[in-house]
C-alpha cells in the first residue's frame, strides 16, 4: 500500500510492504532474460504470495482451475511477529452458451504493522477454445478493498503525524483486474493487471493512501511425463509504481504428479525451497524462504482440495425378468 505521507514512511511502520518445442523454449528463455534485466526493489505494496504457482488466480483472474473442476484453497504466509496474511480461494466450473467457464471468489486478509489490509473479490474466466489440447482464458474481477489504520497504537508506539487518524480507523474502495491466460499441450503463459485504475482511499478526515495498478506476468513448461517424472519450470514478473520490477525463477520436479521438489529465486531478495504432496483430491504444499538481503526467513502453508468433477453418475442398467406361471 502506497502513503502519501512521507513522514511515517522513514520510520517503515507503515508501507506495505505448448506448439514446438524448441520455440516454447525459446520463449521462456528470452522472457526469463527480460525479466532479470529489471532491477529488484525491496518496497512491498500487496503480501507477496510466493506459492504463486498453485494459487495463480491471486495475480491473474483468468487462472483459475481446470475446467471442469472445482476447487478450494487456503494459504497462510508470515514474515514477522508483525506481518502476516492469509488468502482464501474457491473456483468453481460453470455451463454457459454452450461453454465451459469458471466463476470463482477470493477473501484475502493482510496485516503489517499498524495496518490491516483486507480484499473480498469475486471473478470470472471465459474459455475460447484454439485447437486439441490448446486453449485461451480471459477473466475480470471485481474487488472490495478495506483498509484498516491503528492510530491509538501508534501514538503508544510514538508515532505522530498530522495527517494520520488517533483513533482506529478505515477506508474502503473499488478494484477491478483483468487477466489473459493460455494452455498449450506443455506451456503455459499469462499477463494480468491487478487493480486496473488504481485504488484510492480516505484513511479519517486528511490522510489518503492509494494503492497503484500491478501488472504481471507469468510462463511455465512442463518438461517429462504426469505418469513419472516432470520438471517444471516456471517465471514470473511484476511491475508497479511503487514497487517497480520484481522478477522470480523457480523449478518443480514432480514425481508420479504426487510428491514435489523444488526451488526457487527471486532476484536480489529471497531463496526459497518448496515441497508439496497430493493425496487423493487433498493437496498440501510449504514453502521456506531466506532473505539474500538479511538472515531473516519467511514461511507459506498451502492447503488445497480438488472438488469432484461435475460429472453426472453413470449406472449399469438393471434387469428385471418376470417369470410367467
Amino acid at each position: 500500500m502506497s502513503l502519501t505521507s512521507e513522514a511515517i514512511n522513514p520510520m517503515g511502520k507503515t508501507t506495505f510492504t505448448y506448439g514446438r518445442r524448441g520455440r516454447d523454449l525459446g520463449l521462456v528463455g528470452c522472457l526469463a532474460l527480460l525479466l532479470f534485466l529489471a532491477q529488484p526493489v525491496a518496497s512491498q505494496s500487496r503480501p507477496l504470495v510466493r506459492q504463486w504457482d498453485e494459487a495463480l488466480g491471486y495475480y491473474n483472474p483468468a487462472a483459475l482451475a481446470p475446467l471442469g473442476t472445482g476447487q478450494i484453497a487456503g494459504l497462510w504466509g508470515r514474515e514477522d511477529h508483525r506481518h502476516s496474511y492469509y488468502l482464501l480461494l474457491t473456483d468453481l466450473p460453470l455451463e454457459l452458451l454452450g461453454g465451459r467457464h469458471v466463476v470463482g471468489a477470493q477473501l484475502l486478509h493482510h496485516q503489517q504493522d499498524l495496518w490491516e489490509h483486507s480484499t473480498f473479490s469475486l471473478r470470472g474466466s471465459a474459455c475460447l477454445p484454439l485447437s486439441e489440447g490448446k486453449r485461451l482464458q480471459l477473466g475480470v474481477e471485481g474487488a472490495l478493498h478495506r483498509l484498516t489504520f491503528d492510530g491509538k497504537k501508534a501514538l503508544e508506539e510514538g508515532i505522530t503525524n498530522s495527517e494520520l487518524p488517533t483513533t482506529k480507523s478505515e477506508g474502503k474502495a473499488l478494484g477491478l483486474s483483468l487477466g489473459l491466460q493460455y494452455y498449450g499441450e506443455r506451456l503455459s503463459a499469462g499477463i494480468a493487471v491487478t487493480d486496473l485504475f488504481g485504488v484510492h482511499t480516505r484513511i479519517g478526515e486528511r490522510y489518503i493512501a492509494q494503492l497503484p495498478p500491478l501488472y504481471s506476468a507469468t510462463l511455465s513448461y512442463h518438461i517429462g511425463s504426469a505418469v513419472a517424472w516432470a520438471f517444471i519450470p516456471a517465471i514470473w514478473g511484476s511491475y508497479s509504481q511503487d514497487e517497480k520490477w520484481r522478477s522470480e525463477v523457480r523449478g518443480t520436479l514432480w514425481y508420479h504428479a504426487r510428491i514435489a521438489l523444488g526451488s526457487s529465486y527471486r532476484q536480489g531478495e529471497a531463496l526459497g525451497l518448496h515441497t508439496r504432496l497430493r493425496l487423493g483430491e487433498l493437496s498440501l504444499g510449504y514453502q521456506v524462504e531466506r532473505s539474500t538481503r538479511s538472515s531473516s526467513f519467511y514461511h507459506e502453508l498451502l492447503l488445497g482440495y480438488t472438488l469432484p468433477h461435475g460429472r453426472t453418475k453413470h449406472t449399469e442398467p438393471r434387469y428385471k425378468s418376470i417369470r410367467l406361471l
